[in-house]
């Protein structure tokens, strides 16, 4: 969820509490939806994009890899991660300051 204010008075000296009121009578929310792509490669690196339980080479639009079966995937922006389940297996892609890496762990 998003908020988005621009009061002034809510930058008055009063409570928490008062301060949550005002906020909440004065400003709107907007959910937000999850996103349905991930791009990773920060800065000069490549750049890689996961998107429908494919990851992608931006530069030439290969295939790298593909998860069959998936049960749910979830992208989380602010940690550069993307997590995949499927029947089989957990995957984490995910971005560092050194790098892109794919880290799967194989259930039995």
């Amino acid at each position: 969820m998003l908020l988005s204010c621009n009061h002034p008075e809510l930058r008055k000296n009063s409570t928490y509490s008062e301060q949550l009121n005002n906020l909440r009578q004065k400003c709107y929310s907007v959910d937000l939806k999850s996103p349905k792509f991930f791009l990773f490669g920060m800065g000069n690196r490549s750049k890689y994009l996961y998107r429908n339980g494919q990851l992608k080479s931006i530069g030439n639009n290969s295939i790298l890899y593909q998860w069959q079966n998936i049960i749910y995937d979830s992208i989380i922006p602010d940690q550069y991660k993307v997590i995949i389940k499927t029947k089989d297996s957990i995957t984490e892609i995910y971005e560092s300051c050194n790098g892109v890496y794919i880290k799967g762990i194989k259930r039995h």
